[in-house]
């Protein structure tokens, strides 16, 4: 989000010196963040669910002296997929505060004349 809004700064410039308010600013990059959380953290789950099936492709054998278990083994429950998808939402909707709120106080006339 900050890359966006660094790359955006004229057009928020612009937005800006058309009339929007500090608000709309905030609520655009806000929407944006929020719709580009659900499709990474349902790829990042895909992915998870990926990794930890060739993790238990494989048979890792665990020194029974050391750990309790003697293989590696991973479990999978939905549950867990769904409390990731809601923490990646809810760390991405906190990320994106910062950078919404940075370019809702932007100077129009500073923000157009930039790069």
């Amino acid at each position: 989000m900050i890359m966006i809004i660094s790359r955006r700064t004229k057009e928020i410039g612009i937005l800006m010196a058309m009339g929007a308010t500090r608000r709309s600013i905030l609520k655009i990059f806000m929407l944006e963040s929020l719709i580009l959380a659900p499709p990474s953290a349902l790829l990042g789950s895909i992915l998870a669910f990926l990794a930890a099936r060739l993790i238990m492709s494989y048979d890792i054998q665990l020194p029974s002296e050391i750990y309790m278990v003697s293989r590696m083994t991973i479990t999978m429950k939905p549950e867990f997929f769904i409390y990731a998808i809601v923490f990646a939402l809810a760390v991405n909707f906190v990320a994106g505060m910062y950078p919404a709120w940075k370019a809702s106080r932007m100077d129009p006339v500073e923000a157009i004349g930039s790069i």
